[in-house]
């Protein structure tokens, strides 16, 4: 399946396409929605990946989220755009990994995913911080 959208980020807009599968995968041992994100006039070749891991309680968690290989997609907004996109296509919570409470053996949120996604969508008002479960999530 996919979706066209919009990313913007100061002013500049980028058209993008959103090609998904959802299914079972065994590395994960859960439902995932996988995501390649490009920009029509570049084609899939290359992409912005995004994997969203379905949760016992139906949280998607964020356990994959990288710019493609030639960091061609980075800082376009498409992290905190297809996030929010997401959240209202899908009408379930998404949160981030976790440092505290772990679902994966490689699971982890480094410093720059805080500052670049989730401590904008906190300031700009998507998002809150849960000091119990050591997750950001959407609001």
């Amino acid at each position: 399946m996919k979706f066209n959208f919009i990313s913007e980020k100061n002013g500049v807009f980028y058209n993008l396409i959103a090609e998904y599968n959802y299914d079972f995968n065994e590395d994960y041992e859960s439902n995932v929605y996988v995501f390649k994100i490009y920009e029509i006039e570049r084609g899939n070749e290359d992409y912005f990946s995004l994997i969203l891991k379905e949760m016992d309680n139906s949280d998607l968690k964020v356990v994959d989220l990288y710019p493609d290989s030639k960091n061609y997609y980075l800082g376009k907004g498409i992290s905190i755009n297809i996030l929010l996109k997401l959240k209202e296509l899908l009408k379930k919570r998404i949160i981030s990994s976790s440092n505290i409470h772990k679902t994966e053996l490689c699971e982890f949120n480094s410093p720059e995913a805080i500052e670049k996604i989730w401590d904008r969508l906190v300031s700009g008002g998507f998002a809150k911080y849960s000091l119990t479960d050591g997750f950001y999530y959407l609001i």
